[in-house]
């Protein structure tokens, strides 16, 4: 599949997958695995390496989050990461810490959250 191909449901359908398969390997293995593992394990046949955010729901508009406005999930604080000086509470930022700190149990926590974000309403 490539970026011009992916639609709605399937970037909010592998953004699931994507997230759960982090946290029920982390369960499962005790391992807290990087976003590009993903890829190579439920993707072995697409090249996505080269798409830096290695998020669906920001490949679904060419691989930039921007503001978060465009985004086909909701997020709390309206987007993923902060701009720099906001602070915390972002989901994807924590995540991110949690994976660099080893705190296995926020990991799956956040993973989890991340896994079930609801589905931003069509614009027409």
């Amino acid at each position: 599949m490539q970026r011009d191909e992916l639609t709605r449901e399937e970037a909010i359908r592998r953004h699931r997958a994507m997230w759960n398969w982090l946290a029920d390997q982390a369960e499962a293995t005790g391992q807290l695995f990087s976003k590009i593992h993903v890829f190579s394990a439920l993707w072995p046949d697409e090249d996505w390496r080269a798409h830096v955010s290695l998020c669906w729901a920001c490949e679904i508009h060419g691989g930039s989050c921007r503001d978060g406005t465009e985004c086909v999930l909701v997020w709390p604080h309206g987007r993923c990461t902060p701009f720099a000086g906001e602070g915390e509470g972002y989901l994807f930022s924590d995540w991110s810490f949690a994976h660099f700190m080893g705190d296995k149990k926020e990991y799956i926590r956040l993973a989890r959250e991340i896994a079930n974000l609801p589905e931003r309403e069509v614009q027409q």
